[in-house]
């Protein structure tokens, strides 16, 4: 599952093709905010890959998991919780995979867990007035990176819908940390929901690898 649209779709575009030649046979959503975010002939681009386009506008406007927000970051929460799947893996437009991620489902964290996250390469400043606007001790751990989650939503559910009420209250909650991010793991920590955190991930010039 994707969001994107305006300037990210290029790289959703080769991202696709590039899923299809890894031989990844997952069904592909991507979701966009508005028709002026997809145009009139894109979609055409992706015909016979299976990727179904999704209006979230839309879809966000009439469903009873509405989000007050779901522009820019906040896509992304509100589209997970919409989205027509019980198991999710998140992929932001301009991630693109080494190998078939297909394999993530089937991994002992995730069995485990059913709620998968990525470190970014900052560590998070312990002293940051996230943690009180939380109500949350502070912890000495890395900032995360939402590039990338992979998500059980049956045994994840509380913490989604946390996720999606920080997300939807961005105005307030996006001035104390970077976007949307870290609001994975504070809908985890607020409902008690254990998680697993992927290794560190190492910088190449100009951009980033995560494992």
């Amino acid at each position: 599952m994707v969001c994107a649209g305006g300037r990210y779709l290029p790289s959703f575009y080769a991202q696709v093709r590039l899923l299809r030649d890894l031989g990844c046979t997952l069904p592909i959503t991507c979701y966009y905010n508005g028709a002026a975010e997809l145009g009139e002939d894109f979609s055409e681009l992706l015909v016979g890959y299976g990727v179904t386009f999704v209006d979230l506008s839309v879809v966000n406007a009439e469903s009873p998991y509405r989000q007050r927000n779901c522009h820019g970051w906040a896509m992304k929460s509100a589209a997970v919780i919409n989205a027509p799947y019980r198991e999710v893996l998140l992929l932001d437009a301009d991630n693109f995979p080494a190998r078939d991620p297909s394999y993530l489902f089937d991994t002992p964290e995730y069995q485990e867990y059913g709620y998968c996250l990525w470190p970014d390469i900052r560590p998070f400043d312990p002293n940051a007035q996230y943690w009180a606007s939380l109500g949350l001790p502070a912890e000495d751990v890395s900032e995360h990176e939402s590039g990338q989650l992979l998500i059980d939503k049956f045994v994840s559910w509380d913490a989604l819908v946390v996720t999606s009420w920080l997300n939807g209250n961005s105005n307030y909650y996006y001035t104390v940390a970077y976007g949307d991010k870290d609001y994975w793991r504070a809908g985890a920590r607020l409902t008690g929901k254990d998680f697993f955190v992927s290794q560190p991930c190492f910088v190449i010039p100009g951009t980033w690898v995560i494992s």
